[in-house]
């Protein structure tokens, strides 16, 4: 439910139910139980739609920690909390530890899925945005390419994995200046 009240704006709502779920769960299962994950998700995506950037961190850090326990470093829904920590990373400029969980989750995904599967395209991706933002543009070439080379793949090259990828790229081509690569990539 917290997620139909995310979706249509109501965030107070979201939290609120999100809350119960949680509570509900942790009755039933206890604090270390995979149940929790869902709940914990849902509060971190909640509080990162109202901006509480540090209780999103940390719900998702709970997560994280759970699948590390339960399931183990090298497992896809670790790999899968780590990428969606990585994203939060990225968005709120915290760069580093970013990379790091983004170059985790890349890892796990390419023994899981294979190197040339979607969840290793996303990754590559915001591996690439990350260096982007902080300032390494030109470090962020090759990741966004074999983004690209996946996606256009797996996807078409009309689709809209290969336009994230695109852009990506664009973006690292503007910030090294060279504009006219980026404006063809745009």
């Amino acid at each position: 439910k917290g997620h139909s009240y995310m979706q249509s704006g109501k965030l107070a709502e979201a939290l609120s139910a999100c809350q119960r779920a949680l509570a509900a769960v942790t009755k039933l299962h206890g604090p270390g139980s995979l149940e929790l994950r869902p709940a914990l998700h849902c509060l971190g995506e909640t509080d990162e739609e109202n901006g509480d950037y540090p209780a999103a961190r940390e719900w998702l850090g709970k997560a994280l920690a759970i699948d590390r326990a339960v399931l183990g470093d090298d497992h896809p829904e670790t790999a899968e909390d780590l990428q969606t920590f990585s994203e939060l990373e990225l968005r709120t400029g915290n760069f580093k530890h970013g990379l790091e969980l983004a170059t985790q989750a890349i890892a796990v995904r390419e023994r899981a899925f294979g190197a040339s599967s979607d969840a290793v395209a996303k990754s590559e991706v915001t591996i690439a945005n990350l260096l982007i933002d902080s300032g390494h543009p030109e470090d962020a070439l090759p990741h966004a390419q074999r983004g690209i080379d996946i996606a256009t793949k797996n996807h078409g090259p009309d689709s809209a994995y290969v336009a994230s990828a695109y852009a990506s790229l664009g973006t690292a081509y503007t910030d090294m200046k060279r504009r006219s690569e980026a404006e063809a990539l745009f």
